[in-house]
């Protein structure tokens, strides 16, 4: 049997590809998200589960919880399923696959295929009686991001949220009222904050399970099952032409008989984050009594953060009308008196208090001591330096996320390594001019600054530089002598793409230099005296042996004379 975890957070980071490049720190329309060492994770009491982080993160390091396991069991395990496929399945898949959409479903075990939008429709018609009899803020709970961020962010409103589930949640309703409370419900959207809201405690045991149009691609894969080569099939279950505009923006008010255009006072229509924004605070400081039809997500969902869908929104919008349009009459049976009430209440995330100490004391850190330095560049990912100051302070921000204040570090500590390195060190640019020289350059070719801007030639051969330029070489290993300085030095040249400038470290080899030319003058003037030695000795050795020569024919000569001489005497 299987079991979902409660506490298996939906929104979570897959840290092996997180990179610190803050990009859903950016997005994030109420920063959930928690920096720490450089990795990215979700904060799950602030996260309102709209996907924005996952839609806009370049590395895909922001994933959902997958329940296609989930609705694999409840296929095996149960005769009587259903399919609640969103309105925006229209603007989604093509004409050709629409057709052929509930033959695959039913190939995958579903019994009964049907549109979400009947539940919009059944829904439509006690909004519509509701705000004509009250005269006061109304706004559609429909989107469970909406209403998420109601509850968190903007709870002095959560009164004026229809007191109405959204449209899943009554079309669950109505299917169970008509094929029996038995029967397992599985909820198709392009929408992640659906698997959310089906795990509110007001809604548990309705939809059994909520899964993507991107996981329903991916069950259809791991089935093998094509779409275009299913036949052709119809819908246990289809709305009328206007509940199928649910999925645009103003669509529910247009199923509503809530017309809403430019030039409407009684109701509004809004989508994406920065227009709920104001359109909230709008409401809060004017208490202009209308209807709010809002859609977390830009432009509706046709944009939801799991559609898995290349078409231009444009595109999706223009098909889903033709598919309305398509419809002939609405044949579906609903009872109109279904209970579909609900109530909202605050879960108003709390602010932790930070001090104007605690802020000046970052400001300090990151070398922000006036006012102009609070540059509020948002390259962190916060709109203002004092937000993510306070976000430092609240153990969810670090210090280095500010780029300003690294570049200003990097900066420094590439100066201190080029001040205090003992080897020589010149960088030029494309023109061959000089564009920093360090101390010890300096001191080597007896220059000053007053060299800056001028080209290299007036103090070196410049032909290892121009190789670079020209693109010959990438990297110059030599050894130069330059007389005029009494200096011997090993040479590394090498080119600084990223600024498009050339760089060269210059080693004083001149007293190892000098060294190994007075050791081999040594040597030379050893092996001198050692032949001249070796030829004295072999002389004298030619003296001694012609000396004993002579000495030994004079002494046999005596004693040849004292035989001679002795033979007479005898």
């Amino acid at each position: 049997m299987y079991t979902q975890e409660m506490h298996q957070p939906i929104i979570f980071t897959n840290k092996a590809s997180c990179r610190d490049c803050y990009r859903c720190v950016r997005v994030c329309p109420v920063k959930a998200i928690k920096m720490k060492n450089g990795q990215a994770s979700i904060i799950d009491e602030k996260c309102i589960q709209c996907g924005t982080c996952i839609k806009e993160c370049p590395q895909k390091a922001k994933q959902y919880r997958r329940d296609t396991e989930k609705v694999k069991t409840i296929l095996k395990e149960n005769e009587l399923v259903a399919a609640s496929i969103a309105p925006s399945f229209s603007g989604i898949f093509s004409d050709v696959e629409i057709l052929r959409l509930p033959s695959v479903l039913r190939q995958l075990g579903f019994e009964i295929i049907a549109e979400t939008s009947v539940g919009a429709e059944i829904l439509s018609k006690q909004t519509n009686t509701l705000v004509s009899q009250n005269n006061k803020i109304h706004i559609n709970s429909s989107c469970p991001a909406l209403v998420n961020y109601i509850e968190k962010y903007s709870d002095n409103l959560v009164e004026e949220l229809l007191p109405l589930k959204s449209p899943a949640v009554t079309h669950a309703i109505h299917l169970k009222e008509k094929y029996g409370k038995d029967l397992k419900i599985v909820l198709i959207s392009p929408c992640i904050a659906k698997k959310y809201e089906i795990e509110r405690e007001e809604n548990t045991e309705l939809i059994d399970a909520a899964i993507t149009f991107e996981e329903l691609k991916e069950l259809l894969e791991e089935k093998n099952l094509d779409l275009l080569n299913c036949e052709e099939s119809g819908f246990d279950e289809i709305s009328s032409k206007r509940s199928s505009f649910f999925a645009l923006n103003g669509g529910f008010s247009k199923a509503a008989f809530l017309e809403t255009d430019l030039f409407s006072i009684n109701s509004l229509a809004v989508t994406g984050v920065d227009e709920i924004r104001e359109s909230l605070r709008f409401l809060s400081e004017t208490n202009h009594q209308c209807f709010l039809d809002g859609l977390f997500c830009k432009e509706g969902c046709l944009n939801g953060p799991a559609a898995d869908s290349e078409k231009n929104i444009y595109q999706k919008k223009l098909d889903v009308q033709k598919y309305a349009e398509s419809k002939i009459e609405n044949k579906t049976e609903f009872i109109d008196n279904l209970f579909i009430a609900t109530r909202f209440l605050s879960k108003k995330v709390k602010e932790d208090s930070v001090s104007e100490n605690e802020i000046k004391s970052i400001f300090e850190r990151t070398g922000k001591y006036t006012h102009e330095d609070e540059l509020n560049c948002n390259t962190c990912g916060y709109d203002t330096c004092r937000e993510k100051a306070k976000a430092v302070v609240n153990g969810i921000a670090e210090i280095e996320m500010c780029l300003p204040y690294m570049r200003r570090r990097a900066e420094r500590r590439s100066d201190k390594i080029m001040e205090s390195s003992p080897n020589g060190i010149v960088i030029i640019n494309e023109k061959l001019e000089i564009v920093q020289m360090n101390p010890a350059f300096k001191k080597m070719f007896m220059c000053t600054d007053s060299l800056i801007g001028k080209r290299i030639s007036y103090l070196i051969d410049p032909e290892p530089f121009i190789k670079m330029i020209t693109g010959e070489i990438d990297k110059y290993e030599i050894k130069g002598e330059y007389s005029n300085y009494n200096l011997v030095c090993h040479q590394i040249h090498y080119k600084l793409d990223k600024v498009n400038q050339y760089a060269g470290v210059f080693v004083n080899i001149t007293k190892s230099e000098n060294d190994r030319v007075e050791l081999q003058k040594l040597k030379s003037e050893t092996i001198q005296k050692a032949q001249e030695l070796f030829d004295h000795q072999v002389n004298l050795a030619q003296q001694l042996a012609k000396f004993i020569g002579e000495s030994t024919a004079k002494g046999e000569e005596i004693v040849e004379n004292l035989i001679k001489l002795t033979e007479k005497q005898n």
